[in-house]
């Protein structure tokens, strides 16, 4: 074994410790033959150290002191690195100091490489490693011991500057090109036996790495022309133009030692190759796209024979779920990695529950991250190799799903985050109130914004990094249109500069773009970054975008490697309201098709519903007259859901659909006024209004992504109450006629069941159906409850009866019995109780997958 200890400025530092643990474990994983093994990290007493493969035998670095390797060897050493790289790539990890120092190379010609990964584990902040970075990360690869932390080792430091890529340099993201480009200095420096960018200090070194000539004509005369390009294409400054897999490295040396190379092609691109290495490469890049839709490799096959100076044109791809689930796009994600291999969704199951899941488009497998469930508006970190999430908390947890989630800040409900290079995290903990940002590994927020009241601002919200790590776009609500817009702000909270007028949220795009919605359109504009100023007219990249305006959420999202991603509005099920007795005869026909939410008034004379409009993607409370069998609208340029009758059959109640007021409203059913009751981020909708007309029984949300039941004062004054709102999910509250109870859904038994609770809260319960129970309904005299039985699907659903009986305080039950097959749960028993009014499906609705755009930048016009 080898054990690193680590120092005790290091171990002191808890919040650090607990992130590189985490790293190591990641790490670890790691098993190759050209690889030292991490085993893990132990602790004796107050003493930490990193355990590790012994890997005996001098370094590549200690090698080359005596000189050039040969061609043989050079290609040898350079395979087993291509090897290794391909192996940590593979599982989404980056060296980020490759360097002779950390590659054991023995004479005997067997390679092994160093410390994957520990440059950025070692990092306080959990960035790449960087050259702010060199007077901490470096020295900690010389020696089995990582006491010299604080950069004393001047050569070391000096070393890892001479290997680190351009971006790097300047401070940047770290990926996997990071390495690509060290992989091509080892290689160049094995040829001919000399530094390619070493000098006599630190700042020397950097500025040969960014902008000295490298000497092509140091290469041995007898170097192969797919060798000399592949070298080149390594050793690309802008990583845009470098070898993007080290795969295809691997693959030229592989092909260069077994002799079946051909020529290189004119110009220094990459070299081509055999008959049986085109082969295994179009074989590599059919499985890559196989996820994708089979015009994808049409596409693909057909631009591959493109010459250099002609454009590459954009193509669409559809994206398909996962068999028997659903993308969801309401609270999302749909969130390409930063490297686009990847996409990360919240995974809908038939079952109702939900959780993070990611999948590589170059495979069909998905998996799941454990410990998700219920989490939304998740993003990548800037590396990809970590996600954070909303719950009950702004939470983390690495890609590979190996480590359960970090709980970094509480929050009430999330409106979106973003996650830089250099691991700050910028979220949005309220829907009515400011930015802030935390450090990846925790720590206390800080506000990096401010509402300002006197601006009638409302809301901040949708925070997105722009490269630099200290500048970002967000959106912030307001009363007043002046005051509203996407605006540009900066880390320190010093800068708040407006860009655009925009009621939706903004999305950074790389290169230098922003996403936005507008008319039902996803469009790009492009950014200025160093004026920080909107440039040009809007491009429009789709017509029909889905956007969800209570969460002011755009699910689009853009990859370094040119890929964008947007979902595609999706239909409901279409449903008519129909009027049928207890035994499901159908009686007649009310209004058009399109109503959901019913609610019957207590005379039987009116129906409130709620109707979709396509046109503006909203929904709106409608009022039917079942005399007349007319309608009109509750609240026209109101969008609402959940109506409820007053007792009076006066009023109507409603949830208000909105981004950063969520609140109840009532509005008299003859129209009036607006008036709110109450204000509250979690509200859902109303389910139900007392018989004495001073509450009303709303569902709302939790912090810990439950559902309960409040008691909301129907005037207005004071404040609402509890009902049910234990640690299991509670809805479609019901008050008896006398309204002393109120039967509800909860699944504290594991599912779906029907309970009645007194309103006085005696500690009295009562369970009512035994095989499931939703939408529960009193009988006009309160003597009989009826319900939903659910079956597997929602057409084998059957309408259940079970009598209620007054006894002292409580009731008294008689036995559940089936009434009549009913393929709906929404239902409304008439004032005498004979008939329902149901809504069934009359149109399946229509679920439109995900688009993928190749090259999405092809679609804008040239600067």
């Amino acid at each position: 074994m080898a054990i690193k200890v680590l120092p005790p400025a290091f171990t002191e530092d808890k919040e650090r410790l607990a992130r590189f643990e985490r790293e190591a474990q990641l790490l670890a994983q790691l098993n190759h033959p050209n690889i030292a093994q991490i085993y893990g990290l132990e602790t004796s007493g107050a003493t930490h150290a990193l355990v590790m493969e012994l890997v005996p035998g001098p370094t590549l670095d200690e090698r080359l002191a005596a000189g050039p390797f040969s061609l043989t060897e050079s290609l040898s050493v350079a395979l087993q690195l291509a090897l290794a790289l391909e192996e940590a790539h593979e599982k989404g990890i980056v060296h980020r100091d490759l360097k002779p120092q950390n590659i054991k190379a023995s004479s005997d010609g067997r390679v092994k490489v160093l410390d994957f990964g520990l440059a950025k584990a070692m990092d306080p902040a959990g960035a790449p490693a960087s050259a702010g970075d060199l007077a901490r990360s470096p020295t900690l690869m010389n020696s089995p011991t990582l006491t010299a932390v604080h950069g004393t080792q001047l050569g070391v430091i000096l070393g890892t500057a001479a290997y680190m890529a351009p971006e790097q340099a300047r401070g940047g993201a770290a990926d996997k090109r990071a390495d690509i480009w060290a992989f091509g200095v080892v290689l160049y420096e094995m040829l001919t036996g000399r530094s390619l960018f070493a000098g006599p200090t630190v700042s020397d070194t950097l500025a040969g790495v960014l902008k000295s000539e490298i000497d092509w004509r140091a290469l041995p005369a007898g170097t192969p022309a797919a060798i000399r390009s592949l070298v080149r294409c390594c050793l690309e400054r802008n990583p845009k133009n470098r070898l993007h897999d080290i795969a295809d490295a691997r693959i030229v040396l592989e092909e260069q030692i077994g002799g079946k190379v051909d020529e290189a092609i004119p110009g220094g691109g990459m070299p081509a190759v055999s008959a049986a290495g085109r082969s295994r490469l179009v074989g590599r890049l059919a499985l890559g796209i196989a996820a994708l839709a089979l015009a994808g490799l049409a596409w693909t096959l057909a631009t591959r024979g493109r010459s250099d100076d002609r454009p590459r044109p954009a193509a669409r791809f559809q994206i398909l779920p996962p068999e028997e689930a659903e993308f969801n796009s309401t609270d999302g994600p749909l969130e390409l990695s930063p490297d686009g291999q990847s996409l990360l969704f919240r995974l809908e199951k038939p079952d109702g529950e939900h959780g993070l899941a990611i999948r590589r488009l170059d495979s069909f497998d998905i998996r799941e991250l454990p410990g998700t469930t219920r989490a939304y508006d998740a993003f990548w970190s800037a590396d990809g190799r970590s996600i954070g999430f909303f719950r009950s908390h702004l939470e983390t947890i690495d890609a590979a799903g190996l480590q359960p989630p970090l709980q970094l800040a509480a929050v009430r409900d999330g409106r979106g985050g973003s996650w830089s290079s250099n691991g700050t995290i910028l979220f949005a903990p309220d829907p009515t109130g400011a930015i802030y940002r935390i450090g990846a590994s925790g720590g206390t927020p800080v506000a990096v914004t401010e509402v300002d009241a006197k601006l009638g601002e409302l809301a901040h919200m949708r925070p997105s990094f722009l490269p630099d790590g200290e500048h970002f776009v967000y959106l912030i609500k307001a009363e007043r249109v002046e005051s509203s817009g996407i605006f540009v702000g900066a880390l320190d909270g010093k800068l708040k500069k407006r860009l655009l007028p925009s009621d939706t949220a903004p999305r950074f795009a790389p290169p230098s773009f922003l996403l936005l919605f507008q008319s039902d359109r996803l469009v790009a504009r492009r950014l200025d970054l160093e004026r920080l100023a909107v440039t040009g007219e809007a491009v429009e990249l789709a017509d029909g975008v889905e956007y969800t305006t209570r969460f002011e959420s755009l699910p689009a999202s853009a990859s370094l490697d040119g890929r964008l991603v947007y979902h595609q509005p999706s239909t409901g099920q279409l449903r008519q309201t129909v009027r049928t007795d207890r035994l499901g005869k159908r009686l007649a026909t009310i209004g058009e098709p399109g109503d959901s939410n019913l609610d019957l008034s207590p005379d039987g004379r009116r129906l409130a519903v709620v109707r979709f409009d396509p046109e503006r993607r909203r929904q709106f409370v409608w009022i039917h007259d079942l005399a007349r069998d007319v309608r009109f609208p509750l609240s026209p340029d109101s969008p609402a859901s959940g109506p409820v009758w007053s007792p009076d059959n006066r009023t109507v109640a409603y949830a208000a659909e909105t981004s950063t007021e969520p609140r109840i409203a009532t509005r008299p059913a003859d129209g009036g006024p607006e008036r709110v009751v109450w204000r509250d981020p979690f509200i859902i909708e109303p389910v139900d209004w007392s018989p004495d007309g001073r509450w009303i029984l709303a569902e709302v949300g939790s912090a810990a992504g439950r559902t309960d039941l409040m008691l909301v004062p129907a005037d207005g004054t004071g404040g609402a109450v509890p009902f049910a709102n234990q640690r299991f999910n509670e809805d479609s509250g019901r008050f008896s006629p006398d309204g002393r109870f109120i039967a509800y859904v909860s699944d504290e038994s594991g599912r779906a069941e029907i309970y009645i609770e007194p309103v006085a809260r005696s500690g009295a319960k009562w369970l009512v159906s035994g095989r499931g129970g939703k939408a529960p309904r009193w009988s006009s005299g309160g003597r009989e409850l009826l319900y939903v039985e659910p079956g597997a699907r929602e057409a084998d659903s059957t309408l259940a009866s079970v009598r209620v009986e007054p006894h002292g305080d409580g009731l008294v039950f008689g036995q559940a019995s089936p009434v009549a097959p009913i393929p709906s749960l929404d239902i409304e028993l008439a004032a005498d109780g004979r008939e329902l009014l149901v809504t069934v499906p009359v149109a399946q609705g229509v679920t439109r997958p995900p688009i993928l755009i190749e090259n999405w930048t092809a679609l804008l016009p040239a600067k």
